[in-house]
């Protein structure tokens, strides 16, 4: 079959039946389109390969339940507009997480610790730092120690954003973890020395 002479939408209907040739059209006649309209709202040409990556893979997962009955064009780009969204959504979130904990937590142990007590955290965080794995490690300290953003850790590490946004995700969950445990213990050495 010849994938080229057929219309956007009857292209459309034979990925749905699950021809891989006629997704390769698609994705040929429509990647490069789909990447300048996410490219231009996101600014970073990582996170646009990642968009449209994700809608293709998203398109082809859902092929046999997907209802396009005309317009496939419109479809597509509404999917890709839909993944900028959560793509912008979810770099929001992670900023606005990690400003909160910082604003909680910093108060908090300002008030409860003392200078011995906070040097003995640092350490410990220290210590769980240079436990990560290389990259994890690598990512957590260019964010932290040298205050990075993600879109700044992704372009030095020619990594996308969503990869080093994942990778900080899993540092800061594992710290998270450890320094709870360190932080009640130093709370529960306060309590019973009162």
């Amino acid at each position: 079959m010849n994938y080229a002479i057929l219309t956007t939408d009857e292209l459309m209907e034979v990925v749905c039946g699950g021809d891989g040739q006629a997704f390769d059209e698609l994705y040929n006649r429509f990647w490069e389109q789909c990447y300048v309209f996410a490219f231009r709202r996101l600014k970073n040409p990582d996170d646009a390969k990642d968009v449209v990556q994700n809608v293709f893979v998203t398109l082809w997962h859902k092929k046999d339940t997907l209802a396009v009955n005309s317009n496939a064009e419109a479809y597509l780009f509404t999917m890709v507009r839909n993944e900028t969204l959560r793509c912008i959504s979810r770099a929001i979130k992670d900023r606005a997480r990690e400003e909160e904990m910082e604003q909680l937590l910093q108060p908090v142990l300002d008030d409860l610790l003392d200078p011995y007590q906070k040097e003995v955290l640092l350490r410990l965080l220290n210590d769980e730092v240079r436990l990560l794995p290389g990259r994890m490690q690598q990512v957590f300290r260019l964010n932290m120690e040298e205050n990075l953003n993600i879109a700044e850790i992704a372009a030095r590490l020619s990594l996308s954003e969503q990869t080093v946004r994942n990778t900080l995700n899993a540092a800061l969950k594992k710290l998270r973890l450890k320094m709870k445990e360190a932080v009640f213990l130093i709370v529960m050495l306060i309590e019973a020395g009162k």
